[in-house]
């Protein structure tokens, strides 16, 4: 059996490419469904997104912790938001980074925004994705 940390790390490859080039097909409509049809790939950069963000971050903390250490994780979260707000996370995300970086403790601020529940966004399969190949 593969070691968790290599299978960890594989699934985290797999994902942050598969994040930046789907998000590569994002934009105008006619223009997205021609290259899809053709079966071109848009030029430009591959760029990741939020998502691949925070999957990064649970990775770290299955690292250092050999778990999701929340602190550690939302401290994390807030310090790459800050590294690079413009990966696509979502006005409420914003918000939130704001409410923690003004001192509200971020347990507080998230389940008052999601009720405790998480954001409900897509992004929550790929950071799973990461725990599933660890603990596998």
């Amino acid at each position: 059996m593969e070691d968790k940390y290599l299978l960890a790390s594989k699934s985290l490859t797999g994902i942050s490419i598969g994040d930046a080039f789907g998000e590569s097909f994002f934009g105008e409509g006619s223009f997205v469904k021609s290259h899809i049809h053709q079966r071109i790939i848009p030029e430009g950069n591959l760029d990741f997104t939020d998502d691949t963000i925070m999957a990064i971050a649970v990775f770290r903390s299955l690292q250092k912790f050999g778990e999701i250490d929340q602190d550690f994780l939302a401290e994390e979260f807030t310090k790459n938001y800050y590294s690079d707000t413009n990966r696509g996370y979502g006005p409420s995300m914003h918000r939130y980074f704001r409410e923690v970086k003004s001192d509200e403790h971020w347990k507080e601020v998230s389940y008052a925004k999601f009720e405790g529940q998480g954001s409900m966004g897509n992004g929550g399969a790929m950071r799973a994705s990461v725990i599933g190949a660890y603990f596998l």
